[in-house]
């Protein structure tokens, strides 16, 4: 006798295939809407000929010194002098922009920080899935797209965007490990924890 499948057995995966399939899109048009909010902010508040002030400033002569191969260093009165005053990943990534045929552009480096705020809401969408859900995920995911804040910090040349993003980041891979506890993944978890400190002191 040939048993029929039943109906909402045949449902399930079909269901899945298609969130996994809707997954990826909302994914991009989460990071698409959050880059254009911040990239739209940095062109209203600086435009492409933007220039640096106060701790920008500092965090664009260090990455500028480290494009010219002088190292992380800032400009004294007798020239570049070596320094660890400012967490090195943001003029490092900055610094690799500047190497490239823009050239000193700080506008360009500017949406380099939008570029990174805008995974912000993705970082932020997968941690609280593993926390509370789908449903919560999603709405965290959005606002975290659109919140004044976020968009404000990615709009400037300030270690915010990327210390976030690094911060997100470790979390999420710290509850992997948590739920899976392996070697491999803790010395990967120290890692990214070491990484967020270097953005900003703050993850210590």
């Amino acid at each position: 006798m040939i048993q029929r499948a039943r109906p909402e057995a045949n449902a399930r995966p079909r269901r899945a295939r298609s969130e996994s399939a809707h997954l990826p899109r909302e994914a991009l048009a989460l990071f698409g809407v959050a880059l254009a909010l911040r990239v739209a902010y940095a062109w209203l508040a600086h435009g492409p000929g933007a220039g640096v002030s106060s701790d920008a400033a500092t965090y664009d002569a260090v990455a500028w010194n480290l494009a010219r191969g002088l190292g992380f260093s800032l400009n004294g009165a007798s020239g570049p002098y070596p320094t660890a005053f400012v967490p090195p990943v943001m003029p490092w990534l900055v610094s690799l922009v500047y190497r490239s045929p823009l050239g000193h552009d700080v506008f360009a480096a500017i949406v380099l920080q939008c570029a990174i705020g805008a995974t912000v809401p993705l970082l932020l969408r997968a941690l609280v899935d593993r926390l509370a859900g789908s449903p919560a995920a999603r709405i965290a995911g959005w606002l975290a797209a659109v919140h004044p804040l976020l968009v404000f910090f990615s709009g400037h040349l300030l270690t915010e965007a990327t210390f976030t993003a690094a911060l997100l980041v470790a979390l999420v891979a710290t509850l992997e490990w948590v739920r899976t506890p392996r070697p491999g993944r803790a010395f990967g978890v120290g890692l990214l924890w070491g990484l967020a400190a270097l953005t900003r002191p703050t993850a210590l």
